[in-house]
C-alpha cells in the first residue's frame, strides 16, 4: 500500500465514521443516576479538548531479526514453551547444540530484540482542535473531489495538533522521508482521532486490571 493510499484509507475511516443514535440496548443503564446538566460556567472552566499519544518505534529494522528468531523458535517449542516431539527426540552429535539450549538461546534473543524495540519507542502527544477551529482548518486545507490525495492535508493536521513535541510542517515532511508508512499512519490516525472520536466516551481499562483491584 502506498503512503498516499494509506493516508486516504485512514482519513476515510476517521472522517467517514458515524456514531449511532442510542437505542434501548445502548441507553444509560437503569442504575446510572442522571447527572445535572452542564452549566456554561462548568463548560468554560473545566472543559478540555481531547488528547492522545501516538507511539513510534524507531528501530523497525529489528523486526526482521525478531521474525526470524521467533519463526525458528516455533519449530522447536509449542505455545506453552514445551519442546515439540520432533525436537525432543532429535539426536545431536558432539559439538552440536541441543534443542533445549537452542530454544533458550532463541527465546533470549527474541526478548532482547523486544526490549531494544521498546526502548526505541517515542511518543507524540496530540490535542484536538475546537469544533470551530477544525471547520476553518478543513475549509482551508481539506482537498475537494472524489478520493483526493490527503497527504498534504494530513501533514498539516499532524503539525497543527502535535503539542509535545511541537512539530512544524517541515518536521512532519522530514518524518515522512525517514519513517515507514505504518509509523506515519499512526501519527495520522491519532491526529484524526483527537479531532473526530476523542472526548465523548470514558475509556475502560482491561478486565485483567479491574480484577487486580479485587484481590
Amino acid at each position: 500500500m502506498t503512503e498516499q493510499n494509506l493516508d486516504q484509507s485512514i482519513s476515510d475511516a476517521a472522517i467517514g465514521s458515524t456514531v449511532p443514535e442510542p437505542t434501548a440496548a445502548t441507553a444509560r443503564p437503569a442504575n446510572d443516576e442522571p447527572r445535572a446538566m452542564l452549566t456554561m460556567d462548568e463548560l468554560l472552566a473545566s472543559a478540555r479538548r481531547p488528547r492522545d499519544y501516538a507511539g513510534i518505534c524507531l528501530r523497525a529494522d529489528l523486526e526482521a531479526d525478531h521474525t526470524r528468531a521467533l519463526s525458528e523458535l516455533r519449530t522447536i517449542v509449542d505455545a506453552q514453551g514445551r519442546l515439540l516431539d520432533d525436537a525432543e527426540h532429535d539426536e545431536t552429535t558432539i559439538g552440536e547444540i541441543s534443542p533445549t539450549a537452542r530454544a533458550r538461546a532463541l527465546s533470549d534473543r527474541v526478548q532482547q530484540l523486544e526490549r531494544e524495540m521498546a526502548a526505541s519507542k517515542r511518543w507524540v502527544l496530540f490535542e484536538g482542535m475546537s469544533s470551530d477551529d477544525l471547520s476553518v482548518f478543513n475549509d482551508q486545507h481539506k482537498p475537494k473531489g472524489d478520493r483526493p490525495d490527503m497527504t498534504r492535508y494530513n501533514t498539516r493536521l499532524i503539525a497543527k495538533c502535535a503539542i509535545d513535541p511541537v512539530l512544524t510542517i517541515a518536521d512532519v515532511e522530514s518524518i515522512r522521508k525517514n519513517l515507514g508508512p505504518r509509523a506515519v499512519g499512526e501519527l495520522v490516525r491519532i491526529a484524526h482521532k483527537v479531532n473526530t472520536d476523542g472526548g465523548v466516551d470514558v475509556p475502560f481499562s482491561p478486565a485483567a486490571l479491574q480484577n487486580l483491584g479485587q484481590r
